[in-house]
């Protein structure tokens, strides 16, 4: 499978870049802390609300699942923070999970995950495929 290399700063400075040419550094580190759920430099590409709203808003394509209703009856597998935190560490491009009552859905703003997610069927199968077995210590899941 393709490694898909990410830097959360570079993706940030493009898209400020697209809303405001003319944004300054105060602003890309404004951006850092509101438009990602998880701050920290190396984390995950997740979007907040702000996030998803500046990335609509400067035109991006997106793709957008519905999120199926889990049937598989592993514990692994009904562990929302497994899923989560999954999708953090293995996403390799930005997302955004609609999680309410109305709807159940993700939108990811990259043609080849969109692929790959259509082609595995559901993202906990992609995630499998990713090595991801937090029951076992020494899984990829729990290394740095």
């Amino acid at each position: 499978m393709t490694e898909f290399v990410y830097d959360k700063r570079r993706i940030t400075q493009r898209v400020l870049q697209e809303v405001d040419p003319d944004h300054t550094p105060e602003q890309l580190e404004r951006a850092m802390d509101t438009w990602w759920r998880n701050i920290r430099e190396n984390g995950g590409l997740c979007l907040t609300d702000a996030g998803l709203q500046v990335f609509v808003n400067a035109g991006f394509e997106s793709y957008s699942f519905d999120m199926a209703r889990r049937d598989d009856k592993s514990s692994w597998m009904q562990s929302s923070w497994i899923f989560t935190v999954g999708l953090d560490r293995k996403m390799p491009c930005p997302y955004y999970l609609h999680l309410n009552k109305r709807e159940r859905k993700r939108t990811v703003f990259d043609s080849r995950v969109a692929s790959i997610l259509t082609l595995y069927g559901s993202v906990f199968e992609y995630l499998k495929a990713l090595d991801i077995r937090p029951n076992a210590p020494s899984s990829k899941f729990f290394e740095g």
